[in-house]
């Protein structure tokens, strides 16, 4: 039997991974409003986190489950439950790592996008403002 802590972590996991879901699940109707690469990049992290929430559920499933399992008289169940959770909490630290890296290229490829825009727009504006009010250039 673990002690009490195993419990706290366990209630800690599954009320994050609750949290997280909601929060994924209220922002489904910004996700259908969007548009172009925006909608696809929201909709990979809206799939990214729900499963993150789905791992975490699962992780506090299994401290629970471990917790129950004497590692006296049976070790190699308990010791499966403890090397699975420690692989769910490897893997939830990858999914981490990788999300981050999903924002990162996309914000950094839209900025890029909008100086574009920008650049362009104040090319759009330097010519205009060389034409004099009767659409030609002035010299």
């Amino acid at each position: 039997m673990g002690s009490w802590f195993d419990l706290v972590v366990a209630a800690v996991l599954f009320i994050l991974a609750i949290a997280l879901a909601w929060f994924e699940l209220r922002r489904r109707p910004a996700v259908a409003a969007a548009e172009g690469s925006s909608r696809s990049y929201l909709q990979r992290r809206m799939r990214r986190r729900m499963r993150v929430a789905l791992l975490l559920a699962t992780l506090a499933a299994t401290i629970v489950g471990a917790r129950w399992i004497d590692p006296e008289r049976r070790p190699v169940p308990y010791l499966l439950a403890w090397f699975g959770a420690v692989l769910l909490t490897l893997w939830l630290m990858w999914l981490g790592i990788v999300d981050y890296l999903a924002a990162r290229l996309h914000w950094v490829g839209q900025t890029s996008r909008n100086l574009v825009d920008i650049a362009r727009t104040r090319a759009e504006l330097r010519e205009l403002e060389s034409r004099g009010r009767n659409g030609r250039k002035r010299h």
